[in-house]
């Protein structure tokens, strides 16, 4: 079910539950007071509203999908807040994991796709490697029809050849708008794989691996343990008793980000070494690859 609200800064706001989730009133308050709904001050008028909401009969039935990406079908496809495509009757995309003031990885709707073709990957030609990283988040959305497993890309080169505006270039086709748009190392490993399955069967675009905290041990064994993370296509599962938990997401995708450093250049003199241009996770895991090209982009805007 899926209800409308004021928000106390002006705005109307946007709330999918279950429908037994309206009739449990301590879940349902926590939700609208997180979604920072304005709600009684008065205990017995709270009350009274949540009553009123658990009695509520909809005035049209939706369809929450399971997740993002395509459908089963392969005839639709939920992305952000859309579904495009052929899709159920009042199917909606997945709800959100990050809060309303979190603009990191959001995605925008502007302009059209013969837009994009004129102003954007009109500047492929002027280089392969653009050419290339302005491929993939076309390549993400193949890799389930395909059966393939996730993988990522680190763009390696030195510091202002444009690896910052090939990767703007690639997400700008997904709906990224600047580089403050982009998903950053800061955030943690937990976190990241929360919102992994919001990207599923899309291109990932992460901004420089060079901003990620620690010394270079730290910093490859925190590669390493993504890389096997990103390739199992799948978010830890909880345990049974952690309330509200939600049946773990899932992801295929291409990761993109950029360092200044190529992989073996970071693993020159340390113990882990994640294989150079390719490093396979066990016999089942699938790939991670690492592409290393120190090709100059020209630094080019449109």
């Amino acid at each position: 079910m899926c209800g409308r609200f004021n928000r106390h800064d002006g705005t109307r706001g946007r709330l999918e539950l279950r429908a037994s989730a309206f009739r449990d009133y301590r879940e349902l308050e926590r939700q609208l007071r997180d979604a920072d709904a304005i709600l009684p001050n008065r205990k017995e008028d709270l009350r009274k509203l949540l009553e009123a909401l658990a009695q509520v009969v909809p005035q049209r039935r939706t369809t929450l999908l399971a997740r993002a990406g395509w459908l089963e079908s392969f005839l639709g496809f939920s992305v952000g807040d859309r579904v495009l495509g052929q899709a159920p009757e009042g199917a909606m995309s997945p709800t959100s994991r990050r809060g309303k003031d979190d603009v990191s990885g959001r995605l925008y709707v502007r302009g059209t796709a013969a837009d994009w073709r004129r102003k954007v990957s009109s500047l492929a030609p002027n280089s392969s490697l653009l050419m290339f990283i302005m491929s993939i988040p076309f390549a993400a959305p193949l890799l389930r029809p395909l059966g393939q497993s996730s993988f990522a890309i680190v763009l390696s080169g030195r510091t202002r050849v444009g690896k910052t505006v090939a990767t703007l270039a690639a997400a700008s086709a997904q709906g990224l708008r600047q580089k403050e748009d982009m998903l950053t190392w800061s955030i943690t490993d937990a976190r990241l794989e929360e919102l992994l399955p919001e990207w599923n069967d899309l291109m990932v675009p992460i901004d420089d691996l060079m901003t990620m905290a620690g010394s270079w041990a730290q910093r490859l064994l925190r590669v390493q343990e993504l890389a096997y993370r990103l390739a199992s296509g799948r978010e830890r599962d909880r345990h049974s008793s952690f309330k509200g938990a939600a049946p773990a997401g899932e992801w295929r995708t291409i990761l993109l980000t950029q360092s200044e450093l190529s992989v073996a250049e970071m693993t020159s003199g340390h113990q882990q070494r994640l294989g150079g241009a390719a490093l396979r996770l066990g016999e089942e895991g699938g790939e991670a690859a690492f592409a290393e090209n120190g090709e100059s982009i020209p630094e080019q805007s449109g």
